[in-house]
């Protein structure tokens, strides 16, 4: 059984600010780092657990230096850098048999998702469907025929992605009030969910599909600032 995980960070418990998500929050930066790791490896103990023999984690988030590989579980492998051509899901292919989404945050506009966005547009559109990073994410899992399993975020974040992946397993770890305030779990609490979650999801792999996105495609992005779309002009 082998196991891809992609990373973000604003879905974990705990992160509430840019602060958190920046190296330049410096104190704060070390603290989201730290919450983070705690959380994937969690995930990837229940995977573990469940009889996964095979674990990849990409670091996903900003530069993509923010998982500490001294930290991090001795029996996943990690990929990290900000240059690579599949961004928040390289590595993935058809080789693997589920996916897991760890850290994963709302589309932009979700009154109550922590730290929402989506990339950096501000909407991004496939075939008409506003789609998140979740969305777009597994829809690359789903080119390859690799299920996304296990989303673990806030409550928007597991909201949104039963719109894409209705059957997958959710973990909620924190209750958004707006998006720079919300309510999370204690990261012990947080971490038991997601293992548990992480084992459930590997158990009944067999029941979950592939996110497969109809073509031909048509992709639209309703951006932030004028010059970024003079940019994309070019």
């Amino acid at each position: 059984m082998k196991v891809y995980i992609s990373v973000d960070m604003e879905g974990t418990a705990g992160i509430v600010d840019e602060l958190h998500l920046v190296p330049d929050g410096g104190s704060e930066f070390s603290l989201g780092c730290r919450l983070l790791a705690g959380e994937v490896n969690a995930a990837i103990e229940g995977a573990l657990a469940a009889g996964a023999t095979e674990i990849v984690v990409n670091d996903g988030h900003e530069e993509m230096r923010n998982l500490n590989p001294e930290i991090m579980h001795p029996d996943a492998r990690l990929i990290q850098g900000k240059i690579k051509p599949a961004h928040m899901v390289e590595g993935l292919d058809d080789s693997f048999d589920a996916a897991f989404f760890v850290g994963y945050h709302a589309p932009s506009g979700v009154p109550d998702g922590v730290l929402n966005h989506t990339f950096h547009p501000y909407t991004f559109r496939c075939n008409g469907d506003v789609w998140g990073e979740i969305a777009f994410n597994a829809s690359v899992a789903g080119y390859y025929g690799v299920p996304v399993v296990l989303v673990v975020g806030d409550d928007a974040a597991i909201r949104n992605a039963r719109e894409t992946l209705p059957d997958h397993v959710g973990v909620s770890v924190k209750r958004g009030i707006t998006r720079l305030a919300g309510e999370s779990l204690h990261p012990e609490r947080a971490r038991d969910l997601i293992r548990q979650g992480a084992k459930d999801a590997i158990a009944r792999v067999s029941e979950f599909q592939p996110h497969r996105v109809s073509t031909p495609v048509t992709v639209e992005m309703d951006l932030y600032f004028s010059q970024q779309a003079d940019v994309a002009s070019l």
